[in-house]
């Protein structure tokens, strides 16, 4: 039989044509497709049935995951018993990496948490500081997952601070070490439900379970998971609040448990600001560093940032060129400053990665400078210019939102003239004030961001003691239901004690670590040192009686409320 006639035709000219067409098409959309920020998430899987779900983690941040690799690879053969599940279409929760950015297509972009330590030291930022160690998220990166790492701060000798880099010394994005883990225990068989929020727990009896107790879980849409035998609710403080509004059955005979209302969230905000030309490096030779311009209250962005923080890559070199590269430049808050690390510094002065500056002739750098990193009201201004309600970010562009362009416009303006007595003294001053970024990256962690409702955590005073937050919290009802995550957990003090301070993967990371050593009973992981572990993961042996810490909690709020 003949072809048909629509894909035969006598003049042999219509399939040329359809042909050119389709390709015009095809190259217009992947010029469209190139020029768009290009986000890649975690690698995740969709899990495909609900059923037989033994183990269930709600959340997926870094607790939750991290929980599901250490039981899986403890016990592989439970890994098709061990569900996550994650309200959003995304692994990772507050660790969120943007890659593919700028014009260059080569950019990362921390939203979040970006960064950690593998020894002790004092962090400090603008007039915060505060001790921080964070041993098992070290270990985990360096020892367990083996992943490349870099200085955050190579211009510091005593700094301990890491993140994730690649073969070539780029930021890698620290949600690698929450998708390197993910890849693994999918490959064992842990199901991931993306989309799949849980809205509600319930506890059932079950004589011949070892607790005696059994949860099901209440998903959005009217689904359920049944006959879970235990729940790590991987949730901050507000979305966890919500499931727990909405199981009141927990609370029945020994009330709620007034830790979990101990924590407050704090908002958070991260501005990055990209520019062709990285200014700041190429005639400023400003490589690390903090800076900040403006105060709170006003009707002008406050920025509070750093120079080493921001991805910066430059041209015509086949090192490493990431702005917190090492460097023999050095950097200050002041203009002063500024204007002296100009004059030594020089258009173009560049240095490698392994310290040895390269040419004065190179060409320029191009990438991002982070201009504002901060919590409280000062991060508050920027809320009205995160309008995603499906996402803690915003892509800002300049070119077609009138919103973005003039947040733009007003922190280009601050820079400048934060920077203008040492871009004249460098002959530069012009040239910059004339910039206008095209592309600006802003993520506001607050209440209105849904399933985080913050950036951070601080612990309130009352009657439970710092150092007793995590120690409760983490199974804070009679039932199989456990908690981990930064909301709850704690960083140490100098002295290795629990202290006040959260904001960090390792807060949840150590929670998730304790319940499986003392609820699920794992020997602890065979690539920290013991010592160290033990010293500073392992928590204080407790007893924790629900209904005591009930009792103390409400007799010191009337006693309060008397006064």
């Amino acid at each position: 039989m003949a072809p048909s006639g629509r894909y035969c035709r006598s003049n042999g000219g219509g399939w040329a044509v359809n042909l050119v067409l389709s390709l015009s098409v095809l190259v217009l959309l992947i010029a469209y497709t190139a020029a768009q920020p290009h986000i890649v998430h975690p690698s995740s899987f969709e899990g495909s049935s609900t059923s037989g779900c033994s183990t269930s983690i709600v959340g997926g941040g870094p607790g939750g995951i991290y929980f599901a690799w250490r039981l899986v690879k403890a016990a592989p053969e439970t890994a098709r018993s061990v569900c996550i599940f994650e309200r959003s279409d995304r692994i990772g929760g507050r660790v969120y990496t943007l890659h593919g950015l700028g014009s260059h297509e080569d950019l990362t972009v921390e939203l979040g948490a970006y960064r950690f330590n593998d020894g002790p030291m004092t962090a400090t930022q603008g007039n915060y500081s505060e001790f921080v160690y964070t041993p098992l998220t070290a270990g985990l990166i360096q020892d367990a997952l083996k992943l490349h790492v870099g200085k955050y701060e190579p211009h510091d000798p005593s700094s301990t601070m890491l993140k994730i880099v690649d073969l070539q010394g780029h930021n890698a994005g620290y949600s690698s070490f929450v998708s390197h883990m993910l890849d693994q225990i999918k490959s064992l068989g842990v199901r991931v439900f993306l989309k799949h929020e849980v809205t509600a727990v319930r506890v059932t009896r079950a004589p011949t379970y070892p607790y005696n107790k059994m949860v099901n879980l209440h998903l959005q849409g009217g689904s359920q998971v049944t006959n879970t035998h235990s729940v790590i609710m991987n949730l901050p403080q507000l979305p966890l609040l919500k499931v727990l509004r909405s199981s009141p059955e927990l609370f029945a005979v020994d009330g709620f448990p007034p830790v979990l209302q101990v924590p407050e969230p704090v908002d958070g905000v991260k501005l990055y600001v990209y520019y062709e030309n990285a200014w700041w490096r190429n005639y400023l030779n400003l490589t690390h560093g903090d800076f900040q311009v403006g105060s709170i209250g006003k009707q002008l962005p406050p920025l509070q940032g750093r120079y080493h923080d921001g991805d910066v890559r430059c041209l015509n070199t086949n090192t490493a060129s990431s702005s917190s590269s090492s460097s023999s430049s050095s950097s200050s808050s002041s203009s002063s400053s500024s204007s002296s690390s100009a004059s030594s510094g020089g258009q173009g002065t560049e240095t490698t990665s392994d310290g040895d500056a390269a040419a004065a002739d190179v060409a320029p750098c191009y990438g991002f400078i982070e201009a504002t990193y901060t919590y409280h009201d000062a991060a508050k201004y920027y809320m009205t210019h995160q309008l995603n309600q499906d996402q803690p970010f915003m892509i800002l562009d300049n070119a077609k939102d009138p919103i973005a362009s003039s947040l733009l416009l007003m922190v280009h303006s601050a820079l400048y003239e934060y920077h203008e007595d040492a871009l004249m003294a460098a002959g530069y001053a012009d040239e910059v004030k004339m910039m206008s970024p095209p592309l600006g990256v802003l993520s506001y962690w607050g209440p209105q961001a849904p399933g985080y409702g913050g950036a951070v955590h601080t612990t309130t005073a009352g009657p439970i003691p710092p150092q007793d937050l995590p120690l409760q919290a983490i199974r804070p009802v009679d039932a199989p239901i456990y908690i981990a995550n930064e909301a709850f957990g704690s960083l140490r003090n100098p002295d290795a004690t629990l202290g006040s301070n959260h904001g960090w993967a390792e807060c949840s990371l150590v929670m998730a670590e304790n319940i499986l050593t003392k609820y699920f009973h794992l020997d602890p992981p065979h690539w920290m040192d013991p010592a160290v572990y033990a010293k500073y993961v392992q928590y204080p042996a407790t007893s924790v009686n629900v209904s005591e810490i009930h009792a103390q909690h409400m007799e010191y709020t009337a006693t309060n409320a008397n006064q």
